[in-house]
């Protein structure tokens, strides 16, 4: 085998990558990025509307520069804490108003002036997920609202596509793993599964 410029690869070459720094797990976040391309069929246009560039570029760089990203956690500062507490401020409101619409961290980033670094140790921080997971979990608790106030006239697909999940099944599978319960149960459910409906992570 060989490596740059045709010298040999040697093990003196090689170096291992750690999958684990502070409370990012990067064998799940790989796992994860692995199980979009099979639940897209590996559809390019698909992908590149997901996202799944900028996750991949981004995995990368954790997993070969991590104090990039973790350098914070080495040295904080009270005056980096509270600018990633009004940048995760800005991130939430965001969200909340564009919830409805197809989200890009880069395109976030460049809307509110954050860094990657600051959004995801904040988010971290405060809601123990990536801002992908607290974007999903947010749509997720839309359409918990949704199916449960208009139980037997949403069609599952419909609202799936909505809030820009990439597959009813997926829809599903994510709903199920957040509340435990599918949604085809909560929009056939009696009136009373409100009374079921467990505390947001």
């Amino acid at each position: 085998m060989q490596g740059g410029e045709g010298l040999p690869v040697t093990p003196t070459h090689l170096s291992t990558v750690k999958l684990q720094h502070g409370p990012i797990n990067l064998r799940q976040l790989f796992q994860q990025l692995i199980q979009k391309i099979d639940a897209l069929d590996a559809n390019p246009a698909l992908l590149a509307a997901s996202g799944f560039d900028d996750q991949v570029y981004r995995s990368l760089v954790m997993a070969l520069q991590p104090k990039v990203f973790l350098k914070e956690y080495v040295a904080e500062t009270d005056g980096l804490a509270a600018q990633r507490i009004s940048a995760l401020s800005a991130f939430e409101r965001y969200v909340e108003e564009y919830l409805l619409s197809p989200l890009s961290l880069t395109e976030m980033e460049i809307m509110l002036g954050i860094s990657a670094r600051a959004l995801q140790y904040a988010c971290l921080k405060r809601h123990g997920c990536s801002p992908m997971t607290y974007i999903r979990n947010r749509k997720l608790d839309y359409a918990y609202q949704q199916l449960l106030h208009r139980q037997g006239s949403t069609k599952l697909a419909d609202l799936a596509a909505e809030l820009y999940f990439s597959s009813q099944s997926r829809f599903t599978r994510y709903f199920r793993e957040r509340f435990g319960i599918k949604p085809s149960e909560l929009l056939a459910g009696p009136g009373n599964l409100s009374d079921l409906m467990p505390e947001m992570r």
